[in-house]
């Protein structure tokens, strides 16, 4: 029946970014908890870097959000997915699938749908 698979949930720390190397050893090789403890320290760093998008991005939050709240959210998630991608190669297929979402909310498409997404008729290739 050959070698057990590795879990969605774990990467490698080879060829990673030094920040994402070591919050990722951090976390046990678990991509779901280092994601979620970069994305933290960027959120913070926002707090302190522009506290007034900080505090609208608490208030304004989902469909509602101002668009410059959209767009820091998109950006900060896109950098942290990005984070834990290998550098000089293709990105595993669970980091690809979490870019295909981000893309596909950044867009207005619909998450997963045939073509990756996109919004009105476009694409994104990831």
């Amino acid at each position: 029946f050959g070698k057990k698979p590795e879990p969605a949930a774990a990467v490698a720390a080879a060829a990673l970014e030094a920040d994402a190397e070591a919050v990722l050893r951090q976390a046990r090789g678990n991509l779901d908890a280092a994601q979620a403890a970069m994305f933290q320290d960027s959120v913070l760093r926002l707090q302190q870097a522009e506290p007034e998008l900080f505090a609208r991005m608490q208030d304004s939050q989902g469909p509602s959000a101002a668009p410059d709240v959209h767009e820091k959210l998109v950006e900060l998630t896109w950098d942290t997915i990005a984070a834990f991608m290998p550098l000089g190669g293709p990105p595993p297929a669970e980091v690809r699938r979490r870019l295909r979402l981000v893309a596909s909310a950044a867009c207005g498409g619909a998450a997963g749908g045939a073509g990756g997404g996109g919004g009105a008729g476009g694409t994104v290739a990831v």
